[in-house]
Formats: C-alpha cells, sequence, structure tokens
C-alpha cells in the first residue's frame, strides 16, 4: 500500500521546511513515499523541537550517521525504502522516547 500526502500536508511540510530545504531533500517531483517518509519524520520532531529547530535538525551532524547531518546522509536520490531513510527515521524517533 502506497502512503499518500495530501495536497494540504504537502504545502504545510514545504511551508514549515522552506523551500531550499524541502527542494534539497526531495528533489524538483518528488514521489508519494518519499513526502511520507519526511512528513513522519518532521511530524515526530515537532515533540522536541519547534519549525526552526526542525530545520536545523535536517543539517546538524549526527554521530549516528557517521558525524553527517540528516540530509547528507540520505543523499539526493534516496527513497523511503533505503536503509538510510530508515536510520534518518529511526533516529528522529529516538528523540521523541
Amino acid at each position: 500500500m502506497t502512503k499518500h500526502i495530501s495536497g494540504k500536508y504537502r504545502k504545510e511540510l514545504e511551508d514549515l521546511l522552506q523551500e531550499e530545504l524541502f527542494t534539497d531533500l526531495m528533489g524538483e517531483n518528488p514521489d508519494h513515499k518519499e513526502l511520507y517518509l519526511i512528513y513522519e519524520i518532521v511530524d515526530t520532531l515537532r515533540g522536541a523541537y519547534n519549525d526552526e529547530g526542525i530545520r536545523r535538525w535536517f543539517y546538524r551532524q549526527r554521530t549516528q550517521l557517521g558525524n553527517s547531518s540528516p540530509l547528507v546522509y540520505l543523499g539526493k536520490t534516496w527513497k523511503s525504502e533505503d536503509e538510510n531513510a530508515k536510520k534518518v527515521l529511526e533516529l528522529a524517533k529516538s528523540l521523541d522516547a
């Protein structure tokens, strides 16, 4: 089953991440599964960070990611089923624990 993000939630995600970060994470034509994964990460981070903190989280180096930032760790051509994507989601969820 493909998880789907409605236009309303995509716009909310774009507004929160702002254009540069959203494009860096998603590319120009994002897939629904990748949108859903980033939405899930952002939604998880909302429990620990404000909007600016969420944006910074994607740029901050993390020891759990080999001293890479989540943005760099994901890379430019990541897919939601990639191990790197799953690890970034797990990292976000660990902050909520």
